[in-house]
């Protein structure tokens, strides 16, 4: 429910005293100890003592610990308490943050996951997203790209918009952030709420059709007083997985197998020294990266003050060389209760990152350049890569020597943003209290690349600079109404709200060309290449509201209604409505139910409504001109995007039905399953070209997505000294494209979107093997008869082949199971988890695997149970190898389409908390030592180094997900 405060008494004291134990009776420090009905409180010392002051008794005193079951003692006389707490399994009460405020998890008629800080505290990752990965159902994380600091994708029950983000909205303190995930260092996080049906995420209406993911960031604790510093550093190695490329001989013996002497002056001699001890670029590109981290706060706070600030440092070389990226972030959140009515509320944050990248295609050419192409001379001097500047023979495809580049070429780049939130709550009455949320956030960048005149990128042009610079500023309130009422069997609470926000985007970038060596500023170059720069300006006005009713504890409804305006919409649509209703029923609080005493809690939930996506480009709905073009000198324009005015919101509507149970004590299952279906998808659809346009936008199309969501909580051994906690989630979805417009495909290259099919279908020609009698490439050619019947070939033209359907790039399921062992001090973490069912497209084999075709490329080494056709009768996988390619055999099939599951030991750590009795003599609270890695053991059938590649499910040359070791500190003083 909405907290309400009420007034605080000044009066004598009574002075209450007592200690907090667990189970095993070891002291808990940190345990928030808090007078209902008051702000007085306190917080157990390192041996979990604590002393505080009560106006009168009976006084009912309120426990509360992450990952502890919150406690309430009555206390009556003068006495010293012991109280007990046990170990939280995400209790039916506990209190968890929702769209603008917070709820009990009992009176949640929603699908809503939450986290603590102790759950998001494992992964050592800058970014929240890796945090979640296999720990949230419905919520699939995935990344392209081990390259430091990018971000991973991230998908809530399916992708529901074919030419707008998928990505989800993030909400951080109450007020809307955008649909790209906040830079927000980890360890200021307090909790994370996951908001995935309509019931859950209507009161954010037009911009909640792929979820919302609430973030709250952490505050001080009334009386107390701490530091806390968290460091970790450790080493980051490439996960070569199962991809194994050739060394010289290898290579030679395979192209000489193909008349390779054919082409004479293309290779290498026999046993000359470039074959015999070839190079190995995979171990020149790639190298152990170094991770740092470290984290200082400070919390602490009074009846009238609290305050939370901290400082962080990320700074990470990559396991690719070339690679560097920092992030400095620094927060102060400061609450002041000005009187018994007024609480002020204001939150600083800083972030500054930056980023370095004199890679130069060094990965690329780990895979593809020849293990003949030494880089250096034998004197230690590095070669440009080209024959007729080295003076000897450069045998590789591409031309040119990364580590020469890397000498000279560059891309980097920075960013600085801000965001500073005043907040006022003032208690109109004991049930009603106003809340203003005001936020400003500001973000610069500029982005440079330099092709230096003394490398081949930019010698044709004597040098080439490149400069952009970028500038955002969102302007945004949320002024709300809050009321709460409670009565002896019937309970009512909602917010009525209003909210604005406004978006400024501006940039320009320039390219100059002529610039002299290591003179790298624009105006040095001796002739401007191009210039550019926008600006772009949207806003949103909302009004919404939410009411909930509770009846004894066991029945709940809830509506919620939210009219949102955009500027981003044609003239006719710029509102749009959005709704939810929701109900719940706790069955284990009838009295049918009381015989069964294994079952702990049983609440059944069902909720509808709708929700929209408005996250288009600014301008979609307006005519526009092209105003960058100029004739004989002057400046000019014409016509390029025809007016819809009744462009509107892309709309979701979503039924859930939930179910949540606890068994014998010990056990916690949630079910959800769910049916989401996006109408009034927004296409480009063509014109014919005697109108003079390309295309206009509209709203046509509609797609679905049906799931159902499992998870499994245990507490196998509960038991002190040793515990024993285990979860399992899985996560299914179906996609399907409903409606198109005037149902013609979209074709994607070697994918389609196809009423009837998968969002993410491949549409390729079907790989049919090998022909045993000459080794040539077969697929299959489908014709149908006269009568309808499909008659299926084999061709060994490439050009004959049928495209077809075979199959998509989203998992069938997808989850995580993990395992929490505590024995004492001692703490291990293992979490794993898994997606099933997916198809990648391994494009990295077209050109490694390609029977010949690129002779100048480096070549893989087949994995067991693959073969090469070598004489007539054989049964293989690969075709006969041809010099210069064999029928085209290496063009896109589905001979590269390759199983995506995988099972991943996502997270191992073992942790040791230093005896409170040892750290004390030193003038510690508390002390812990941490050893874990992440991404260390893969099981897959991917041929490639690692399955994990991005949502889209293309497995290229990129920066694979690397491996971490970790050494961590966490000290509290």
């Amino acid at each position: 429910m909405f907290p309400v405060d009420v007034d605080e008494i000044d009066s004598d004291k009574i002075i209450v005293e007592g200690k907090v134990v667990d189970k095993s009776g070891q002291a808990l420090p940190g345990v928030t100890v808090i007078v209902r009905g008051t702000i007085l409180g306190a917080v157990t010392d390192a041996e979990g003592n604590f002393s505080l002051n009560v106006i009168k008794t009976p006084a009912i005193l309120e426990f509360s610990f992450v990952g502890m079951e919150s406690q309430t003692v009555t206390y009556t006389e003068k006495q010293f308490l012991i109280v007990t707490m046990n170990q939280l399994s995400r209790n039916i009460d506990e209190v968890i943050v929702v769209a603008y405020g917070t709820q009990s998890a009992s009176s949640l008629t929603g699908s809503v996951q939450a986290f603590n800080q102790r759950q998001l505290a494992n992964v050592t990752s800058p970014h929240l997203l890796n945090q979640l990965q296999g720990e949230a159902t419905g919520v699939l994380v995935s990344s392209s790209s081990g390259t430091p600091g990018e971000k991973p994708s991230l998908r809530i029950r399916g992708e529901g918009s074919i030419n707008y983000t998928n990505e989800p909205l993030w909400v951080v303190d109450g007020v809307i952030f955008g649909t790209t995930s906040p830079d927000i260092n980890p360890n200021d996080i307090e909790s994370v709420s996951v908001l995935k049906d309509a019931a859950a995420a209507a009161l954010y209406g037009s911009r909640a059709s792929n979820g919302v993911i609430m973030v709250r960031t952490k505050t001080g604790k009334i009386n107390s007083s701490s530091f806390n510093l968290k460091t970790s550093t450790g080493i980051t190695q490439v996960n070569h997985g199962n991809l194994t490329l050739m060394n010289g001989q290898e290579l030679y013996d395979y192209v000489m197998s193909m008349d390779g002497d054919k082409l004479p002056g293309q290779f290498p001699p026999a046993n000359s020294e470039n074959v015999i001890n070839g190079v190995d670029w995979q171990d020149i590109a790639f190298q152990n990266g170094i991770v740092h981290d470290y984290n200082l706060s400070y919390s602490g706070g009074n009846e009238k003050t609290m305050l939370y600030t901290s400082l962080g440092y990320f700074n990470e070389d990559g396991a690719a060389r070339g690679h560097q990226w920092e992030k400095f972030s620094g927060r102060v959140n400061l609450d002041y209760k000005a009187s018994d009515k007024l609480k002020l509320i204001l939150k600083v944050e800083g972030i500054f990152q930056n980023n370095f990248n004199n890679e130069n295609d060094l990965v690329f050419g780990s895979y593809v350049l020849l293990p003949w192409d030494n880089p250096y001379f034998s004197d230690g001097t590095i070669k440009v890569g080209r024959t007729e500047a080295d003076g000897v023979k450069w045998y590789s495809r591409n031309q040119g020597n990364p580590l020469y580049e890397m000498q000279y070429n560059y891309i980097k780049s920075r960013s600085t943003q801000y965001m500073n939130d005043v907040g006022v709550e003032y208690k109109l009455t004991d049930w009603l209290t106003f809340v203003s949320n005001n936020r400003i956030k500001t973000r610069t960048s500029r982005f440079e690349q330099l092709s230096d005149s003394r490398t081949p990128d930019g010698e044709a042009d004597s040098g080439i600079l490149y400069n952009a610079y970028g500038y955002t500023r969102d302007l945004s309130t949320s002024n709300v109404l809050r009321f709460n009422r409670e009565y002896t069997d019937h309970s009512v609470f909602g917010i009525v709200a209003y909210e604005y926000t406004q978006s400024y985007i501006d940039g320009m970038n320039g390219e100059g060309k002529g610039i002299y060596p290591s003179l790298e500023i624009l105006n040095g170059a001796s002739e401007s290449k191009s210039i550019g720069g926008s600006k772009s300006k949207s806003a949103f006005l909302s009004i919404l509201s939410n009411v909930q009713y509770v009846y004894k504890n066991k029945y709940m409804m809830q509506l919620s209604y939210r009219r949102d305006g955009s500027s981003r919409f044609g003239a006719n649509q710029r509102f749009g409505d959005f709704y939810s209703v929701g109900t719940s029923w706790i069955v284990t609080k009838e009295d049918f139910m009381q015989s069964l005493g294994f079952v702990n809690n049983l609440k059944l939930r069902l909720s509808y409504g709708s929700v929209g996506n408005a996250n288009i480009a600014d301008y979609v709905a307006l005519g526009l001109y092209n105003m960058t073009v100029q004739y004989n000198g002057e400046p000019g324009g014409f016509p390029r995007r025809l007016p819809n005015p009744d462009l509107t919101w892309e709309s979701n509507k979503n039924f859930n039905f939930g179910i949540d149970t606890r068994l014998f004590d010990r056990v916690n299952i949630t079910v959800d399953a769910y049916d989401k279906r996006t109408d009034n998808l927004l296409q480009d659809v063509p014109l014919p070209l005697v109108t003079g346009f390309y295309w206009y936008t509209d709203n046509v199309g509609s797609i679905q997505n049906r799931g159902l969501e499992f998870s499994l909580e245990t507490e196998i051994v509960k038991s002190s000294p040793f515990l024993w906690n285990t979860s399992l989630n899985m996560s299914f979805n179906k996609n399907k494209v409903l409606k198109l417009n005037d149902g013609k495909d979209i074709s994607k290259g070697t994918k389609i979107i196809r009423e009837g099919w998968d969002i993410n279908t491949w549409y390729m020609r079907k790989w049919a093997g090998v022909n045993p009698s000459d080794g040539n490439p077969l697929w299959e050619k489908v014709t149908t008869a006269e009568d309808g019947t499909k008659i299926i070939e084999k061709t060994s033209k490439y050009s004959e082949a049928t495209l077809q359907n075979m199959d998509s790039s989203s998992p069938k399921f997808f989850g995580g199971f993990m395992n929490t062992f505590v024995y004492k001090q001692f703490k291990l973490d293992a979490n794993f988890n898994f997606v099933y069912g997916n198809k990648i497209y391994h494009l990295l084999r077209e050109s490694l695997d390609n029977d010949g075709a690129y002779p100048t490329y480096n070549a893989i080494k087949l994995p067991d149970g693959w073969s090469r056709w070598e004489k007539p009768g054989d049964i293989a996988t690969h075709p006969r190898p041809v010099l210069l390619g064999n029928k085209l055999s290496n063009k896109p099939s589905s001979r590269y389409l390759e199983d995506g599951s995988y099972l991943r030991l996502n997270y191992l750590s073992l942790s040791y908390s230093i005896p409170v009795k040892w750290v004390h003599k030193v003038g510690l609270n508390r002390a812990e030592l941490k050893l874990a890695g992440e991404n260390l053991w893969t099981l897959t059938n991917f041929s490639g180094m690692d399955p994990e590649v991005g949502i889209q499910g293309y497995g290229g040359t990129l920066y694979p997900v690397t491996r971490k070791y970790i050494f961590g500190v966490e000290v509290n003083f």
